[in-house]
């Protein structure tokens, strides 16, 4: 049986990282009261994945849990043509359009500070989003909205974060399954994200995956295609399973 696509590609033994499994944290954080908490607003993407959603409806429960006060809850949506609002008092979760939501940080990657008078909770996807709550909820809330003095930051680790495919940083690779293999795309998508950080973002290289008759069932091959990838498998066989685990 030939190796793993993963395997091929990365001449690397995989194991997928939890979120919050592994990482740098900084601990013994100071907590300061936000006293005005009552006339902030928790602020989330108009347009978000279903983890960010999640984050943000969990963030009020808790704060509703903790204190008694439901906060009210809105999406970052502005008419047309006009721009983001300033000088609000937000709860920002997630990449909402407000400037304090921009960041740099990595698909595991989350944080919690204080910036403009407005609480930012973001990470580098939406599942480090909802972690970034989950911290958030279990640091922060004690009969009152606390927040970090200093900030908060979580960073995960991405042992191919260097890894290049063909001289191309892995990172830059969406993987493209076709109407065959879509569910087996996203799972090799969702371990690439993962194990080298990348943000789920529009990529400038493919890795395709496509049949090829002359390979066994239980085959899986990955060739070069210009500056992109085709990883091959047997139609009828488990080649592409064989390759994911």
């Amino acid at each position: 049986m030939k190796r793993s696509i993963l395997a091929l590609i990365l001449a690397a033994s995989l194991t997928a990282l939890a979120l919050t499994g592994c990482g740098e944290t900084e601990d013994d954080t100071a907590l300061v009261e936000l006293s005005d908490w009552r006339s902030y607003t928790i602020v989330r993407p108009d347009e978000a994945d279903q983890s960010t959603i999640s984050a943000a409806t969990t963030l009020v429960k808790a704060i509703e849990s903790t204190t008694g006060v439901k906060p009210q809850l809105a999406t970052d949506w502005v008419k047309r043509g006009e721009s983001a609002p300033t000088g609000t008092k937000e709860i920002l979760v997630g990449a909402t359009n407000r400037p304090e939501s921009e960041n740099e940080l990595k698909y595991s990657d989350y944080t919690v500070k204080f910036e403009n008078d407005r609480l930012v909770i973001n990470g580098g996807s939406g599942e480090a989003v909802l972690a970034a709550v989950e911290w958030y909820c279990e640091n922060c809330l004690d009969g009152g909205v606390y927040i970090p003095a200093d900030g908060y930051t979580y960073r995960g680790e991405y042992p191919l974060e260097n890894v290049k495919l063909g001289g191309i940083p892995l990172s830059e690779f969406a993987v493209d399954g076709g109407s065959s293999f879509t569910n087996e795309a996203e799972e090799v998508k969702a371990r690439l994200l993962t194990l080298t950080g990348a943000s789920p973002k529009e990529k400038n290289h493919k890795i395709y995956i496509k049949t090829d008759e002359a390979l066994s069932i239980l085959e899986a091959e990955v060739k070069p295609d210009g500056e992109d990838f085709v990883i091959a498998v047997n139609p009828n066989g488990v080649g592409i399973q064989n390759a994911i685990d």
